[in-house]
């Protein structure tokens, strides 16, 4: 076996690692709780906009430790943002 043969080709794009955090922030939850909220609200369409403003709510989140990550690009981070913030 030579070299080449063992190396693996290494690719994550920007699709793939997308749907790899919201996977690992959706979890099961998506599940579970969806019968929850129908049987509280009792609307599909109201259960539907919740989801979205919630999703609108960890967006903006998402986007503003992206900024903040690219105007401050290096190791620590929160404790990096917030002592270079407050400090």
């Amino acid at each position: 076996m030579t070299p080449t043969d063992t190396h693996i080709r290494r690719r994550l794009g920007p699709w793939t690692a997308t749907l790899l955090i919201v996977a690992s922030m959706i979890g099961t939850g998506v599940f579970t709780t969806t019968g929850l909220l129908l049987a509280d609200i009792g609307s599909p369409q109201a259960v539907l906009a919740c989801w979205l403003v919630g999703g609108l709510l960890a967006l903006s989140g998402a986007l503003s430790y992206a900024e903040l990550a690219t105007a401050l690009p290096h190791n620590g981070g929160e404790f990096l943002f917030l002592s270079r913030i407050y400090h």
